[in-house]
């Protein structure tokens, strides 16, 4: 069947170029959902047109030059870094140094199964070998290039401690200036619009692009290598496509509206993982910069309470899955609930000085504090009498090794012995879910290769990070985005090389 489908689809993109060459002989851009048709001349040319400054474009770009490739990276904002340079800053390793030095037990074997677990068995397994295989010698590669990378920390998913801190700022910076020192041409403000088939090489062999008012034409002599980020910033297609997370906030970048899945989408790419695509839970209510208005108490004891006063959710669970617990209550609220001990505890956990300890606390609205949980309780607006028995009768679970409730055993995943939440001062803080990434996309292969809705493989398309699915599956790991990004970047590139 899918040989046939192929078959159809050439004869249709054929008729559509006919229809569409004098327009390409005139330097116009067809605009149709029609497939764009190869112009006479280019405006441009390199071996690879990267689509998107983040975290994959820019290690794609790395990638590429070092492969002796020629390299055009088109960004559209005016500035690089995507949705990564708000990102938490976590990439995902096992096996580390970093991690052997603290006597910390990882393998890939362990990382698989926990990724496998996280996502509930729907995501691809042979995307995930993917990633082992290339994680350690990226966590050289960043090293080698100059890239600070700080001491495991456990996070979400985990089984052992394996979030390397990884500065995106610092990560765009070195990685932008490594490749332009290699001959990559970076071009801001440039939005890259509808990819471009030739009907004689049967094949994707470039794109068109918009740069402010002015329209041209981008060849790519081995592949064009979309990384363009999710969809959080297109409510159309986050009504067409996660309508239930239209509640969260957004917290993303302002390039994130789905530009090079709408391109892949209009050559047949498959479009998979959209029932999956969660809101991160943790957030203050009305976010606006991820790493100052994001705090995870729960995953150093926290209990989460609705306005009743409830538990309403195990709190060890990935923090995607939290997101929808939260949003399923009124005004999509759930409140953090902990004491001093868990408060010092999440604040060493996430390394935060006592400036943004600070920063963060004295913001109002934010944190309310109190002697007692009652007290606490009714200054965030919570049913005081309720949130106070429900506390203790949380503490007797932790006493007793049970939790016959919701079934916490752990403090995050399957890492860290349980706290009471006894010495005061207690602390409340109403958080809500913000979507900070889509995690669903096109469907791609091992080696980056974009895959159409009949198994087949889109010739001269690669695609990498936020905008592709399969890898995360039902929920999601903390630095495994980051870290996706990253390393299918550079997987991406390497196939170009080889075309």
């Amino acid at each position: 069947m899918s040989r046939n489908f192929a078959v159809n689809r050439r004869n249709f993109v054929k008729a559509a170029v006919a229809a569409g060459a004098f327009l390409a002989s005139a330097g116009a851009v067809p605009a149709s959902a029609m497939p764009t048709p190869k112009p006479e001349k280019w405006g441009n040319e390199a071996d690879v047109i990267i689509v998107g400054g983040g975290a994959a474009g820019l290690a794609a770009a790395c990638e590429a030059v070092d492969k002796d490739l020629s390299v055009i990276l088109l960004e559209k904002q005016p500035i690089l870094g995507g949705s990564t340079i708000i990102c938490g800053g976590q990439m995902s390793f096992a096996g580390t140094p970093d991690q052997k030095e603290k006597g910390i037990n990882d393998s890939v074997e362990l990382f698989t199964k926990d990724l496998l677990e996280v996502g509930g068995h729907v995501n691809d397994p042979a995307l995930i070998k993917a990633y082992m295989d290339i994680q350690l010698e990226t966590y050289d590669w960043l090293k080698k290039m100059g890239i600070q990378i700080s001491n495991p920390r456990p996070n979400s998913g985990m089984s052992v401690p394996r979030g390397h801190f990884v500065s995106p700022p610092q990560f765009i910076t070195v990685t932008q200036k490594y490749a332009a020192d290699k001959g990559a041409k970076i071009l801001l403000n440039c939005a890259a619009q509808r990819l471009v088939y030739d009907d004689v090489a049967k094949k994707i062999v470039g794109l068109t692009a918009k740069s402010r008012s002015r329209e041209t034409t981008f060849g790519a002599k081995k592949a064009v290598i979309l990384a363009a980020g999710g969809y959080c910033r297109n409510p159309d297609l986050l009504g067409q496509y996660t309508p239930l997370i239209r509640k969260a906030k957004v917290i993303a970048g302002l390039g994130t509206q789905g530009d090079g899945i709408k391109m892949a989408l209009a050559y047949g790419a498959d479009f998979i993982d959209t029932p999956y695509v969660k809101a991160t839970y943790g957030v203050t209510m009305n976010p606006s910069i991820f790493n100052e208005d994001y705090m995870q108490y729960y995953y150093s004891g926290a209990v989460i309470l609705n306005k009743a006063g409830k538990r309403i959710v195990n709190e060890s669970i990935s923090y995607k899955l939290l997101g929808d617990a939260a949003l399923a209550q009124k005004d999509g609220c759930g409140f953090q609930v902990f004491d001093s001990v868990i408060r010092e505890a999440e604040y060493e956990r996430r390394r935060k000085t006592p400036e943004a300890v600070a920063k963060f606390e004295n913001r109002p609205g934010i944190l309310y504090q109190a002697d007692t949980i009652k007290e606490a309780a009714k200054q965030a607006g919570i049913d005081a009498e309720a949130a106070e028995e429900t506390v203790k009768r949380y503490n007797g679970y932790v006493k007793s090794g049970s939790d016959p409730e919701f079934g916490r055993k752990h403090l995050s995943g399957n890492f860290g012995e349980l706290r009471a939440i006894e010495k005061p001062p207690f602390y409340v803080m109403p958080s809500t879910a913000a979507i900070i990434g889509t995690y669903s996309g096109v469907r791609i292969t091992p080696k980056a290769e974009v895959i159409d809705i009949f198994g087949d493989i889109i010739p001269g398309i690669l695609a990498a990070g936020e905008m592709t699915g399969g890898f995360h599956g039902a929920a999601y790991m903390t630095g495994t985005a980051f870290g996706k990004a990253t390393m299918f970047g550079r997987i991406a590139a390497r196939t170009a090389a080889g075309m």
